[in-house]
């Protein structure tokens, strides 16, 4: 039931909006450029842009709440509310929006439901169990480092709020491996416990923070190397670092940012700042892998540019670790990021098969992950190095015929996502080289214009080749291609060569091939390669498996005569397939390299890879660089 004080409160609060009445502003360190500004020298000008970008957000938030805009999320009402705290002079405004949040939060003891938070203030198609987590992020930071700032009336209220919160928090029973959720659950745990001297609910915390330490020293991080939720995960790392009380607490804290570091690091280059380079376990942005992490690039000084201009308000926290003399990686840390020739070997399950494996070099990167992980994996990338904003080159399952990831669904929770069909894969690579197979699934597609396979290809490369052929691909055409066409792409420094070399049909036709460009991939500079495993309207198919197989290679660029060499080689090359049982083995030969992958299309598991007779890589740990390996202390 909402307060009448609060309500009084939120009432003054539009009125001000309304009558022009200036509301307290982070003080600006400049007006923000629509042009992106060179890195400074200095770790302080970078915060500042990036309180610049936090202003913007604060201005849309606050036009949004007037206007009783649909889908505010509660989340960001409570990191507004610290937002214009972090200058001192907030109170009234975060009083008010926090107010509006504890409204809305269930406070019967004896209800199921008790503590929880929904997802947004108003609109209720969104119904997403993490609410709670989200929802509370910011009460730790604002009751421990700003609690002065707030009338004692309000720091009295908010008590049994914070306490219903901690009821919630341990009664979503969070899996370890779901990384994101389950490192905020904790940290709001202990944070919330700390502020109302809850020591079984602090101890609760505790432990959930050692089991995920003792599980990711085992396994690696499972939410491996997402653009997305790293920036979630190390947001909440940061919280638990500035505000836990105990020093040997904040020492956990402070070791599992740097291994979130080394990760990232290992997994950055400094000749395409842009990326975290190789799969992905969650990436929203089949493209290019935006995310938040861009924007701890940007503030460490891996990002050569300021490439935003709104900063979502979950940033508020990186804002407050900047402004506080908080976390910040090693400059040893990130040296990773400048080591010209890598291979970076990770876990991220307790399944041994489940891998990640990623190849860098000072022109390009490739990198494949040997296991499903969701609706918005990206399981094999290769990026070539370049000044141009080149997408990823990655492998798309899909019925819509849009492929690039700029159609969006609802998933259960209400979410609007892109997403695309699971691609089972099996997969050995060595350095530049990759034979990938793919056991499809059509029939949980239900209604679909058509099924087919794609490989995404940057359209504005310096040179793509069919057959031998050039071919542009900057305006929109349909090329015809064969089962045994060979693309071949050249950009800078880098090239790479990529063959179909299997492809079940559905249905009685053959499979279809083309290069496409159509205007919706090339608005984003984006084509494809694309073999249609039939191009007839699907109702249910009673098929469950389509076997897909490729070879990809990428090289440095050494001159057209063996970029001409890789493609006839590639085109040439002897691919043996053998069917035993459910076990599909496929090997081949490429440039005096042997590979064998082997999968078992009824359990759609890998069940051998080997690069030269030789199982590759071999045992790995939860994360290693050119074989070192690197621990979580």
């Amino acid at each position: 039931m909402k307060s009448p004080r609060w309500k009084q409160k939120i009432t003054t609060l539009l009125v001000l909006l309304l009558t022009g009445i200036a509301l307290p502003r982070l003080a600006p360190a400049q007006t923000p450029s629509a042009t992106p500004s060179p890195v400074p020298s200095d770790p302080v000008s970078r915060i500042e842009n990036l309180r610049d970008g936090l202003n913007i957000a604060l201005d849309g938030f606050r036009k949004s709440l007037l206007a009783n805009t649909p889908d505010i999320t509660v989340r960001d009402t409570s990191y507004a509310a610290l937002l214009v705290l972090l200058d001192g002079d907030g109170a009234a405004e975060a009083e008010s929006l926090l107010g509006r949040v504890f409204a809305l939060q269930s406070m019967d003891e004896t209800a199921p439901d008790y503590g929880k938070l929904p997802w947004n203030l108003e609109n209720v198609g969104v119904s997403d169990e993490n609410g709670i987590e989200f929802g509370s992020e910011a009460w730790g930071p604002i009751f421990l480092g700003y609690k002065d700032l707030l009338s004692p009336e309000f720091n009295r209220e908010a008590i049994p709020h914070m306490k219903a919160a901690l009821a919630a928090l341990q009664r979503h029973n969070v899996p370890v491996a779901y990384t994101n959720i389950f490192l905020m659950n904790t940290v709001n745990t202990l944070l919330l416990a700390q502020i109302v001297g809850d020591d079984a609910q602090h101890q609760r915390g505790l432990s959930q923070l050692n089991a995920w330490m003792d599980y990711t020293r085992t396994n690696g991080i499972h939410e491996f190397d997402s653009p997305v939720y790293y920036s979630v995960g190390m947001l909440s790392l940061l919280n638990g670092y500035r505000y836990a009380k105990q020093p040997e607490i904040r020492e956990k804290f402070r070791s599992i940012l740097d291994y979130f570091w080394k990760d990232i690091a290992a997994n950055h280059d400094t000749a395409l700042p842009t990326r975290l380079l190789g799969a992905h376990s969650r990436d929203y942005d089949f493209l290019r892998g935006a995310g938040g992490v861009n924007v701890f690039f940007y503030t460490e000084g891996l990002l050569p540019t300021r490439k935003f201009e709104e900063v979502p308000l979950d940033k508020v926290f990186l804002l407050a670790n900047g402004l506080n003399n908080g976390y910040h990686p090693s400059g040893k840390i990130l040296e990773e990021s400048s080591i010209p020739e890598r291979v970076v070997l990770q876990r991220w399950d307790q399944d041994p098969l489940e891998t990640r494996f990623t190849y860098i070099t000072p022109d390009f990167s490739i990198g494949t992950a040997t296991a499903d992980y969701g609706p918005q994996d990206k399981l094999f990338a290769l990026d070539l190095f370049s000044s141009k904003d080149l997408p990823d080159v990655t492998v798309v399952p899909d019925p819509t015929g849009e492929p690039y990831g700029l159609t969006e669904t609802k998933d259960k929770s209400g979410h609007s996502k892109p997403h695309h069909s699971p691609l089972h894969p099996a997969v050995v690579q060595d350095k530049g080289t990759v034979v990938l197979l793919l056991d499809l699934d059509p029939s949980h597609l239900g209604k679909a214009q058509s099924f087919a396979t794609n490989l995404i290809l940057p359209s504005l490369a310096d040179e793509i080749i069919l057959d031998g052929k050039p071919v542009d691909l900057s305006t929109p055409v349909e090329l015809p291609a064969t089962a045994d066409s060979v693309i071949g792409v050249h950009e800078g420094n880098a090239c790479f060569a990529a063959r179909f070399f299997h492809v079940d049909a559905l249905g009685d036709e053959p499979p279809v091939y083309e290069v496409r460009a159509e205007e919706t991939g090339l608005a984003k500079g984006a084509a494809r390669f694309v073999v249609y495993h039939t191009r007839r309207p699907l109702s249910k198919s009673p098929v469950t498996s389509l076997r897909v197989g490729l070879i990809i290679q990428a090289a440095s660029w050494k001159d057209k005569d063996a970029f001409v060499r890789m493609m006839s080689d590639l085109g040439k090359v002897e691919v043996k397939q053998q069917n035993n049982g459910d076990v599909w083995t496929v090997s081949t030969t490429l440039n005096g390299t042997d590979f064998l992958v082997a999968q078992n299309i009824s359990t759609r598991q890998e069940t051998d890879a080997r690069v030269n007779g030789v199982q590759e890589p071999g045992p790995i740990p939860p994360l290693s660089v050119n074989k070192e390996v690197i621990s979580l202390p």
